[in-house]
């Protein structure tokens, strides 16, 4: 399937996708490196989701089998065709290991995928001041309020790249912090209250640890490649911090999210 035949489908006024399939495809691509986003791709799932919240209607058990036909040819040409581990997800299953309960984490074959549903609800009712440069550099750029671990906000971590991505459901921060020769990449996602935080995946996931902290429910994140990600929602902000740290490490700059 060439591209162009890809995003007929997406915007064919039927609508054959789900709001579930959409954010699964903005969310894939959310996960990629800034510059292999498909910026079209992400804006016709986008446009689409806002047609269903505006009452867009589906046809009956026909469109239904449209659907399944077309979402299989989607998810091939997306490379994100996944098998469903058996078994519950609430202990350790085959490689994956997670202290999560079922239905916030889904494991599959190649990656994983968090439900942040219920994150939304939870918000810090107060946001400390911070001296960080990085703080103040992103609320003079219409970033603010971000919660994120006061271990990264030390001046031991250089900002080494900070770049803004503003579309009309999503103004986001990728920034690369440094220390010596250790690398911190951080994404800060707001997305508009149109479209909420959508469930995110995370490929090669091996185990996940979740903590409370704050009232923030925290993941870490343990890849194959033996990175690290901390992943967690305030509000409508989606944030995601990877390093190659131990486990430990990774768990104890968690737990300095303030």
């Amino acid at each position: 399937m060439t591209n162009e035949e890809f995003l007929k489908i997406i915007n064919d006024s039927e609508n054959l996708l789900s709001r579930e399939e959409l954010d699964a495809l903005i969310n894939a691509e959310l996960a990629k490196p800034a510059e292999e986003m498909d910026a079209e791709l992400i804006e016709s799932c986008l446009n689409a989701v806002k047609e269903m919240d505006n009452g867009a209607e589906r046809e009956g058990e026909k469109k239904a089998k449209k659907k399944k036909h077309v979402l299989r040819r989607i998810i091939a040409v997306a490379a994100a065709v996944a098998v469903l581990v058996a078994g519950g997800v609430s202990y350790s299953s085959g490689k994956h290991k997670t202290n999560v309960k079922e239905g916030i984490v889904e494991f599959y074959k190649d990656y994983i995928m968090i439900n942040f549903e219920d994150s939304e609800k939870s918000k810090k009712k107060e946001y400390k001041v911070s001296d960080s440069e990085l703080i103040k550099t992103l609320a003079h750029d219409g970033i603010s309020p971000v919660v994120l671990p006061e271990a990264l906000l030390s001046e031991d971590y250089k900002i080494e790249r900070l770049e803004y991505e503003d579309t009309e459901y999503i103004k986001s921060a990728n920034i690369m912090l440094k220390k010596k020769r250790k690398k911190v990449s951080i994404a800060i996602n707001i997305y508009d209250e149109v479209i909420g935080v959508p469930d995110s995946e995370y490929p090669g996931a091996e185990s996940v640890e979740k903590l409370s902290i704050d009232g923030i429910d925290v993941y870490v994140i343990t890849r194959d490649d033996d990175e690290k990600i901390i992943s967690y929602v305030d509000g409508n902000t989606y944030y995601s911090i990877i390093a190659e740290w131990d486990l430990e490490t990774a768990l104890e700059i968690a737990k300095t999210i303030k």
